[in-house]
């Protein structure tokens, strides 16, 4: 797995941060506070969940001495798959939260971290170093929750978020693909 995989899916784990963002900045008026509470909580909250699933998998790991890198390619099926499927069904001009409440951002954040870290328990099957790939998902995270808050208050088009939901999974679906063909040494 290359730099550009590792880029591809920090991604399309970020891209629900951007939904979201978009949303929540359509729906309300954002006060500055809740802009960078958002954004934290969005970035770094799923960030750490990555690393758990990372530290998750290796226990899994050292109990069933099992290294193989065909979990970490159909865990991100899974994953690409149900984004893509949730991306075609929300209509997310009838989903509304309030993102003022510490509460439901923080939940909603929880929420946003579990592809992470399901792929970080993929990750510990693999040779990623976990360190390494934090780095290029904060950095997404960071930007994509930013431009989304911006993006929803100019434009107001909250399908936009259903589409980078539906691009990520298709990266993970596109990425999985790529992975499972160069384990059965096409590539």
């Amino acid at each position: 797995m290359n730099l550009l995989d590792l880029i591809l899916i920090a991604f399309s784990i970020t891209s629900g941060m951007f939904a979201l963002s978009l949303v929540a900045n359509v729906q309300k008026c954002l006060t500055i506070f809740e802009k960078i509470r958002l954004t934290a909580l969005f970035t770094f909250i799923p960030a750490s969940l990555l690393w758990i699933g990372y530290w998750a998998g290796i226990i899994i790991l050292a109990f069933m001495k099992w290294t193989n890198e065909w979990v970490f390619f159909t865990l991100e099926i899974i994953i690409g798959i149900r984004m893509i499927i949730r991306s075609l069904k929300t209509d997310p001009e009838n989903v509304t939260y309030r993102y003022g409440d510490f509460k439901v951002v923080f939940v909603l954040a929880i929420a946003l971290g579990l592809p992470a870290f399901i792929i970080g328990i993929g990750f510990a099957f693999t040779k990623i170093e976990i360190n390494l790939f934090l780095i290029p998902m904060i950095v997404f995270g960071l930007i994509l929750s930013i431009s989304g808050m911006i993006i929803g208050k100019r434009t107001g088009n909250y399908l936009l978020g259903n589409k980078a939901i539906f691009l990520g999974g298709i990266m993970f679906v596109g990425l999985a693909l790529k992975n499972g063909i160069e384990l059965l040494g096409f590539i």
